[in-house]
């Protein structure tokens, strides 16, 4: 393989001395000081800078997501990925391992971009060798010589759904897998803060209501520190959607229910007026048209009646007598009439 020198290879880029081949080189800043690189994806080599500058042919089986240095003319692992730094930083762990109750039965580890390298203890008391890839939401335990993933603990979450606060031991928690769902895992990991009901200083004068939809910040809401989120102006009777039967009175933009929602049961008469039956017109099965009839049980669009505008309500079709069967079962004695096909009973059937 024709030598090359290091400064046309850089880190990160695909490909290596090799025809041919396109391969993602391992990370790390071991190629700041190697020439001659070959791999084929598990095993790397190269000519590394020794101490007095020289070069001499390195080899070592590698993980693609480990990092390296050299370090006396040799690979050496090098730093642990920045984005489970950031991770571990993040859920309150300890940054230079992954987390987990594998270290309690483990030696010689050693901890390179994301992958782990260790001697682990298996249950005959020998040790063996174990390598794994480490992700952000993992946490390992030993199982007789071999890396599992256990179930993570509640810190691994971050953050709660809303209105929900990690729970003061959830580092000591654990979730129903390997990875916590925010919704699965609720209850386990997260205590619900106080709802903003139970704010009790908000200024009605002014016209604020606690937010019956609302959470305070903490467990227990802070009578003046959640004002701010917790107290809303009182909602107006034009937001409700009246109960059947019922109608929002005209001036409903102008009347404001005691909370900062309008309840269709609770605010109904406070918002609502009562439907209109069509029996207030005071007409009768003339004022409809033929075929039809007038049903004075029939609730008018507004709480009075307009015969201008409900009266195409309130009549409605009627049955023909010779709806069905009924001309063959007219009672004993009597025949249906001669024109009973234009015949129309004064109700629906």
């Amino acid at each position: 393989v024709e030598s090359r020198e290091r400064e046309t290879w850089y880190k990160g880029q695909t490909g290596g001395p090799q025809p041919g081949t396109q391969l993602n080189l391992p990370g790390g800043s071991w190629t700041d000081h190697a020439q001659d690189i070959l791999w084929d994806g598990q095993r790397l080599c190269a000519n590394l800078r020794q101490p007095d500058q020289s070069f001499a042919k390195q080899c070592k089986n590698v993980y693609v997501s480990e990092t390296l240095r050299v370090k006396d003319g040799k690979f050496a692992p090098d730093f642990v990925a920045p984005e489970l730094v950031t991770e571990y930083e993040r859920i309150g762990y300890p940054v230079d391992l992954p987390p987990g109750t594998w270290k309690d039965s483990a030696r010689n580890y050693v901890f390179s971009g994301t992958t782990l390298h260790a001697e682990l203890l298996r249950d005959d008391g020998s040790w063996v060798k174990a390598s794994t890839n480490v992700f952000d939401w993992h946490f390992l335990e030993n199982r007789n010589g071999e890396f599992y993933i256990s179930k993570a603990p509640c810190a691994s979450l971050g953050v709660c759904v809303y209105s929900y606060l990690l729970k003061p031991n959830s580092q000591d928690i654990y979730c129903q897998r390997a990875v916590c769902d925010p919704v699965i895992d609720r209850d386990v990991c997260c205590n619900q803060v106080q709802s903003c009901s139970f704010m009790t200083t908000c200024r009605r004068e002014d016209g604020l209501v606690p937010d019956l939809l609302g959470f305070c910040r903490e467990l227990v809401c802070d009578q003046i520190g959640d004002q701010d989120i917790c107290c809303v102006p009182a909602a107006f009777c034009r937001e409700l959607r009246c109960v059947d039967g019922y109608i929002l009175k005209e001036n409903a933009a102008d009347i404001v229910c005691p909370s900062s929602i309008c309840f269709p049961e609770g605010d109904r008469d406070l918002c609502c007026d009562p439907r209109a039956p069509c029996w207030s017109l005071g007409l009768s099965h003339g004022a409809c048209a033929h075929g039809e009839y007038f049903n004075g049980q029939t609730l008018c669009a507004l709480k009075d009646c307009d015969i201008a505008t409900d009266l195409e309500t309130c009549c409605q079709p009627a049955a023909p007598c010779n709806d069905g069967d009924i001309g063959v079962n007219c009672t004993h004695g009597f025949l249906p009439k001669p024109n009973y096909d234009d015949i129309y009973c004064l109700q629906p059937e």
